[in-house]
């Protein structure tokens, strides 16, 4: 339930920082934006967060440290994981010239940042299913219902 209603929660903050950037179109037209945001939304939660997540808890932990101070390794693999995909956007973002500012730039980053340490979080509390649950509950409402009714 809770990764339901994070999803819905941070899909509304990103409709309503869209409206008040006045974003263009940058979604996937339906009926292809379902079988694109369902598999992107899995494929990015196993690339980005599953795959590097328990693989440094495991080096750090297991390996280096005996299986000592899993949580602590698990926090620093969770924000370094989380730091990826923000990295990548606003990257890209900015040399596309799209970065009107370095505040706006910096709010974007932690808002992305924060759309990935959430799901990182669900998967330690709930398992694998619960950052799948939210990310598709997400972009179900950011990427898929929310543009066929504004755009």
């Amino acid at each position: 339930m809770y990764p339901v209603l994070l999803g819905i929660a941070f899909a509304i903050i990103e409709i309503l920082a869209g409206l008040a950037m006045t974003l263009p179109n940058i979604h996937v037209p339906f009926p292809y934006s379902i079988p694109v945001y369902v598999s992107g939304g899995i494929f990015l939660e196993i690339l980005y967060h599953l795959i590097p997540t328990v693989f440094l808890v495991w080096l750090g932990s297991n390996v280096l440290m005996s299986g000592k101070r899993q949580n602590e390794v698990f926090v620093a693999a969770a924000l370094l994981a989380s730091l990826w995909e923000p990295v990548m956007q606003i990257t890209g973002m900015y040399q596309m010239g799209m970065l009107t500012g370095m505040v706006f730039g910096a709010g974007l980053f932690i808002f992305i940042f924060a759309g990935n340490l959430i799901p990182i979080t669900l998967f330690r509390k709930y398992g694998f299913l619960a950052p799948v649950v939210w990310r598709l509950t997400d972009y179900s409402l950011w990427h898929v219902i929310w543009p066929m009714i504004y755009y």
